[in-house]
């Protein structure tokens, strides 16, 4: 069977990007052949350009907006260096990731539709999260027009929050559209909750597709021989700020531990071609070895702690409001793990020497991971 993964855009991130690998290598290990459908952020041209820096010029003049103005400034640059800081990554995806072309929108879906396929998957990740996604219709599929002739499933989709953020419109659309759908799964408890309260359709919890995997195909990604703890904490910090910085500074000196990071600097209005090393995204495997072999993992990320869990690798969790801290809960609550969560610098340490029983952590991944995988097939193979 043909099955077209539609994902958000592959680009640095380390979770979105291996989510989607491991979506697609589960369904080649199940006998089907696998394609990611490589929807991208919109191509812009001269007359957007143009349009865009008239109305951003005209918003500054009205209202001076310093946070604004910055975003718009660094978001240029990064544009302008885009193929150098996401070498790294762009190398991982064009080797392990099948995928098409580019495609930049509805009509150009339309027309990968019509090539051979037999179903189309939607997830994981943020999929359906209206501002992380290039438009969201389109994550409903409403590019496969024929009712009957395709399988349609989502899987582990996310909304990313527990607020409904869809307009009214989209709201409407996304309802009719997603009752074509075989089989509706999501990530989160709070997104069952979201489809039933607004899509008006039951879903089912699946896991995220990185934890389908064992960690051995993992490993086989990188030049490691074996998972040998090292003295080292792997810092997965998204998005940092003065407390989390502390946080970091007072568990090195409690544990007596050195520090290992692995983000670059996102400070893009300092980028030069001197300096644009220090911007550039190590690589995907980098990543997974830096996971592999820490004593102790501090992240705000949800696919930090994945991976934390499936490598079984003591961990801490630093809330992450801006990036929603929900579908990280979710996550830690089917393994009983939400301890692991730091509210107040106070619990660091108390949460630190709390022990993890990963025998127990190991027989619910395995349960888990057996139940989604049931979701697929059962579904597939209708």
């Amino acid at each position: 069977m043909k099955i077209g993964i539609l994902t958000q855009p592959l680009h640095n991130n380390y979770g979105g990007i291996l989510q989607a690998y491991a979506l697609q290598k589960v369904l080649i290990n199940m006998g089907h052949e696998s394609i990611v459908i490589n929807r991208d952020i919109q191509k812009s041209n001269v007359f957007k350009k143009v349009k865009y820096f008239l109305i951003s010029t005209v918003k500054y003049l009205l209202r001076y907006d310093a946070l604004a103005l910055k975003k718009y400034r660094e978001s240029k640059i990064q544009k302008k260096y885009a193929s150098f800081i996401g070498n790294n990554t762009s190398r991982f995806i064009e080797k392990h990731i099948i995928k098409t072309k580019a495609i930049y929108s509805t009509l150009e879906l339309k027309k990968e539709s019509k090539k051979g396929y037999h179903a189309f998957i939607v997830g994981s990740d943020q999929v359906w999260r209206p501002s992380m996604s290039p438009k969201i219709e389109n994550y409903f599929f409403d590019f496969v027009k024929n009712k009957t002739q395709f399988i349609k499933i989502s899987y582990a989709a996310s909304f990313g929050v527990n607020q409904w953020q869809f307009t009214p419109y989209q709201t409407k659309i996304c309802q009719q559209l997603v009752k074509e759908f075989n089989a509706v799964s999501v990530r989160e408890r709070s997104g069952v909750d979201l489809c039933k309260k607004y899509l008006k359709v039951d879903a089912k919890i699946v896991l995220d597709p990185t934890l389908l995997l064992p960690k051995e195909q993992y490993i086989e990604l990188t030049q490691i021989k074996n998972c040998e703890n090292k003295a080292v904490i792997f810092s997965y910090i998204l998005d940092k700020d003065p407390n989390k910085q502390d946080i970091l500074k007072r568990i090195v000196k409690e544990t007596n531990l050195s520090l290992s990071e692995i983000l670059p600097d996102k400070n893009y209005e300092l980028i030069t071609n001197k300096n644009i090393s220090n911007y550039v995204f190590q690589p995907v495997e980098t990543w997974i070895e830096q996971i592999a072999r820490a004593k102790l993992i501090i992240t705000d990320s949800f696919h930090g702690c994945a991976f934390s869990i499936l490598f079984n690798k003591n961990f801490i969790v630093v809330t992450n409001e801006v990036r929603g801290i929900t579908r990280i809960e979710s996550l830690l609550s089917i393994f009983n793990l939400t301890n692991r969560i730091v509210y107040k610098n106070s619990d660091i340490m108390k949460t630190l020497n709390k022990e993890i029983n990963w025998k127990q952590i190991n027989e619910i991944l395995n349960k888990e991971r057996q139940e989604s995988l049931s979701f697929l097939n059962q579904h597939l193979n209708i």
